[in-house]
């Protein structure tokens, strides 16, 4: 419902602020609002990914043994 409301109110208002402006003024206002997303979302979201404790997979691809790995690339294979 507050999408949906939210949707609405942001087309009237962009119909309006056209019909009182220019289009140039919607896509700068639309840089904005992009614009503060990203600080908003760049300050508050952690990345957890880069840890130091994350560098390297616990399994990797050379960690299996060269039978199981010459079983998956040729079972995987499709012809190519």
């Amino acid at each position: 419902m507050v999408t949906g409301v939210a949707l609405f109110g942001g087309s009237v208002a962009g119909g309006v602020i056209a019909q009182a402006t220019s289009l140039g003024v919607l896509f700068l206002l639309r840089v904005g609002v992009l614009a503060v997303i990203f600080v908003v979302a760049h300050l508050r979201v952690p990345e957890t990914r880069f840890g130091r404790r994350n560098i390297a997979p616990r399994y990797s691809w050379m960690s299996l043994p060269s039978t199981s790995r010459r079983r998956i690339r040729f079972e995987s294979d499709d012809g190519c």
